[in-house]
């Protein structure tokens, strides 16, 4: 089959939409909730979701593909490189570097931190590779007309790094990861990888939003280089065409996320911020994305113009 390639077809994974789809053809019957998990863990691959078993929780299906003795992705990840990259382990190195910060690095950052050039191509390449494989994404923030950054969205690696790269060759327990689900670690990763699947699903929170005007979509952050000065980040921030700023703020929870008296200050610290080190003139609005909706109460209903939901996700 020498030189007969005649054309690529880039596949995209299964949406929420279609991965429950897909799991009803095979009578695997979860609620949004469990395949929301699932989702989180392998992605909306097809060949990794054909493992999901029916009458087992998503606990339970993750235990038996990813961590038991037999787990068919146990060794997934190595593979999955070594079968991509000629030099797997580069890549693998890379990407490990940039999942260290949910909101991502810069282009400078990562030449410092991976060893690696700028000049010469070979950072270029690589991170050409990791977005042509739907691995890392580029955005470059608000307001800079340079300045890239990139960040991990491919659910399953950053799984592996966080929960199976320092369990490798070691003895797991059957219950192994319903113990993780119990740690405070769980809590940083779930927010991570729920972005993740945000981002794949932008087109839905536009829509329900009602956005038609968007023209730019990233997200931002400041870092206070003083003590007298305020830092804050941004999930996700939809510039508009139409004078306004969309500001997303992303949370994963198991139940409707609760705005206290302290969230809320930290809410409108951080829209006092950005409007300050922007100096936009723009209206701002301020949105949640939570799984589980949040809680109605005066805090919500002062600062919150509209909430999305993980039912909005599986439109």
């Amino acid at each position: 089959m020498h030189n007969r390639c005649t054309c690529e077809i880039k596949l995209d994974p299964f949406t929420l939409s279609e991965t429950r789809s897909y799991f009803l053809s095979k009578n695997i019957t979860l609620n949004e909730n469990h395949i929301l998990e699932i989702y989180m863990a392998l992605g909306g691959i097809p060949y990794y979701l054909k493992y999901v078993k029916p009458g087992l929780s998503a606990h339970e299906n993750i235990q038996q593909i990813l961590f038991d003795d037999k787990a068919p992705l146990k060794d997934e990840f190595t593979k999955l490189f070594q079968s991509l990259f000629k030099s797997a382990q580069a890549y693998i190195e890379l990407i490990t570097v940039i999942a260290r910060k949910k909101i991502g690095l810069s282009r400078t950052e990562l030449a410092v931190k991976a060893k690696l050039s700028q000049g010469g191509g070979r950072l270029t390449k690589r991170l050409q590779q990791l977005m042509q494989t739907n691995f890392i994404v580029q955005y470059i923030p608000y307001e800079k007309s340079q300045g890239e950054y990139y960040k991990v969205i491919d659910e399953f690696c950053l799984f592996y790094l966080y929960w199976m790269k320092s369990v490798k060759n070691k003895v797991i327990t059957r219950d192994h990861w319903l113990k993780q689900c119990q740690k405070p670690e769980y809590h940083v990763w779930s927010g991570y990888a729920f972005e993740a699947v945000c981002h794949k699903h932008i087109h839905l929170i536009l829509g329900a939003l009602h956005i038609t005007t968007a023209e730019h979509i990233s997200a931002w952050r400041m870092t206070a280089k003083t003590k007298t000065k305020q830092g804050a980040q941004i999930d996700l921030l939809i510039d508009r065409t139409d004078n306004a700023i969309t500001i997303c703020e992303i949370k994963y929870t198991d139940k409707p996320f609760l705005i206290d008296k302290t969230y809320a200050d930290k809410l409108q610290k951080k829209m006092v911020v950005f409007s300050q080190e922007t100096s936009t003139k723009k209206q701002l609005f301020l949105n949640m994305i939570s799984a589980n909706g949040i809680v109605d109460n005066n805090y919500s209903r002062a600062l919150i113009n509209a909430s999305i939901t993980l039912k909005d996700l599986f439109e």
